[in-house]
C-alpha cells in the first residue's frame, strides 16, 4: 500500500485530532490512567531528567508481566520495517501456551538474528530507520505475537512537548496495516486532576525467605543469563504492583533507576489484573521476583 504522507507542516494537536478517534474508550480510559499517574509521578533518570514515557511502558509491561493472559497492551514492541509486512522482534522461548512476546533486549536480537539470509535484510546500519518501535500495541488476542493480524490498535502517546518523529506516523499505518488502526493520544487530553494523580507512599516489599530465594536463584540466574533485559513484576494482592526489574530502552545503564520500583495499581489496571488467571501466577512471579532481588544484591 502506499504510505500516507501528512505533511511537515502540520502540529501535534492536528495530528493527534485527527487519529484521536480510532482509539476506543475504555483503551483511552486505561492508557490514561498510566499517563495521569507518569505525569504525577514520572521515572527519574541518574541525569535527573523526568522519564514520563517510560514511567507509562513500565506500567504497561509490568501488568503484562504479572498477568500475560489478560493484558492486552503491549509497550515498546520493536517492529523489523524491512520485511513486509513489519515483523515484531519477538523473545524466542515464550511461556507455555503463549506464542512470542516483545524481545526484551533489540542489540542481542540484531546480533543474533539480523544476518538471516531467508530474510533478505540489508546490512546493519543504526539511524537508517530499520527497526520501529509504536509506544503501545493493542492486541485482539493476549495469549498471540503482536504480528499485523493480532493488532487492533497502534497507539502513540505524546507528552506535553513531545513531537513526532519523521515519518513516525506512516510507519506506524505500515505496522498496522491500516491508517484506521492508528491512534494518537495527547496525554493533555486525559483530563488528570490532582486528585485523580494523588497517591501515597509505598512500602518496600519485604525480603522473601531464604530458603524461597535459594529454591529459585538457579533458575532466576538461567534467566539472567538467557536475556539480561527481562522484567519481573508481581501483585501483592493490596493494589501495589512491585517491578523488580525493568530496563526500559536498549542502553544498559538504564536499568538501575528502574529496580526495585513499585506502584499503585489504577482502577482500570486493577481491572486487567482482575481479568487474569489469578493467584497461581501472582505467587510464581513474586518468587522469580525476589530471586532476582537476591542475585541483584
Amino acid at each position: 500500500m502506499g504510505r500516507l504522507r501528512l505533511g511537515g507542516g502540520e502540529n501535534k494537536e492536528y495530528i493527534g485530532n485527527r487519529f484521536s478517534g480510532n482509539l476506543d474508550y475504555e483503551d483511552k480510559i486505561f492508557l490514561c490512567s498510566a499517563a495521569c499517574q507518569c505525569e504525577k509521578t514520572p521515572l527519574i533518570a541518574k541525569d535527573g531528567s523526568e522519564r514520563k514515557q517510560d514511567c507509562m511502558s513500565m506500567r504497561i509491561n509490568a501488568l503484562a508481566k504479572a498477568s500475560p493472559k489478560s493484558s492486552f497492551y503491549k509497550a515498546e514492541v520493536n517492529y523489523d520495517m524491512t520485511q513486509a509486512p513489519p515483523e515484531p522482534v519477538l523473545e524466542s522461548c515464550p511461556a507455555p501456551g503463549i506464542e512470542p512476546q516483545r524481545h526484551p533486549y533489540l542489540p542481542g536480537w540484531i546480533t543474533k538474528y539480523w544476518n538471516d539470509t531467508a530474510k533478505g535484510r540489508p546490512s546493519w546500519q543504526s539511524g537508517c530507520g530499520y527497526i520501529k518501535r509504536p509506544d503501545v500495541i493493542i492486541v485482539h488476542d493476549p495469549l498471540k505475537s503482536p504480528v499485523q493480524s493480532n493488532i487492533k490498535t497502534v497507539v502513540e502517546v505524546k507528552f506535553p512537548n513531545d513531537t513526532f518523529g519523521k515519518d513516525q506516523i506512516e510507519d506506524y499505518i505500515e505496522i498496522a496495516g491500516s491508517e484506521d488502526k492508528v491512534a494518537v493520544l495527547l496525554t493533555e487530553d486525559c483530563g488528570c486532576s490532582d486528585k485523580e494523580r494523588e497517591r501515597e507512599p509505598v512500602s518496600e516489599p519485604a525480603v522473601a525467605p531464604a530458603e524461597e530465594i535459594s529454591a529459585h536463584s538457579s533458575q532466576a540466574r538461567a534467566e539472567v543469563q538467557q536475556e539480561a533485559d527481562n522484567s519481573y513484576a508481581y501483585y501483592d494482592g493490596d493494589n501495589v504492583m512491585h517491578v523488580v526489574a525493568s530496563p526500559l530502552d536498549d542502553n544498559e545503564n538504564s536499568s538501575s533507576y528502574n529496580l526495585g520500583k513499585f506502584f499503585y495499581l489504577s482502577a482500570a489496571e486493577q481491572r486487567v489484573l482482575a481479568e487474569s488467571s489469578g493467584m497461581a501466577l501472582a505467587a510464581l512471579a513474586t518468587i522469580v521476583a525476589y530471586s532476582w532481588l537476591a542475585l541483584l544484591a
